[in-house]
């Protein structure tokens, strides 16, 4: 189940000692979610959230945007509660979140979940 493994990952990155590890817990945690890269974000009020870590520079592109645009898969299920899919960035609808829709098809990431 998806979200037994992301506690897995949680419990990776908290345990983290600033020993250098990070990669490690990278490339675990990618390998068991089944993707390419991750972001952690913390929601501390409302719908306001802060990036807490990031796998890869695509994966921080995405998020720096979403945060920025306060729109996007990410705000969303801050907002909502709920998991959301996205299998082509390219695909989102204009109405959706229309600034997020004229950025993706530049950004690397292709998929959120």
């Amino acid at each position: 189940m998806i979200s037994d493994r992301m506690v897995w990952v949680l419990r990776l990155l908290q345990s983290d000692d600033g020993s250098g590890q990070i990669p490690d817990v990278t490339a675990v945690g990618t390998g068991a979610m089944g993707v390419d890269g991750l972001a952690v974000s913390l929601v501390i009020e409302g719908d306001l959230t802060e990036l807490l870590w990031c796998s890869d520079s695509a994966t921080r592109r995405l998020e720096d945007l979403q945060l920025t645009l306060g729109k996007g898969p990410g705000p969303d299920a801050a907002r909502t509660g709920a998991m959301l899919r996205v299998p082509d960035l390219a695909d989102v609808r204009l109405a959706r979140w229309p600034a997020l829709a004229m950025e993706a098809p530049a950004l690397p990431a292709r998929a959120v979940f």
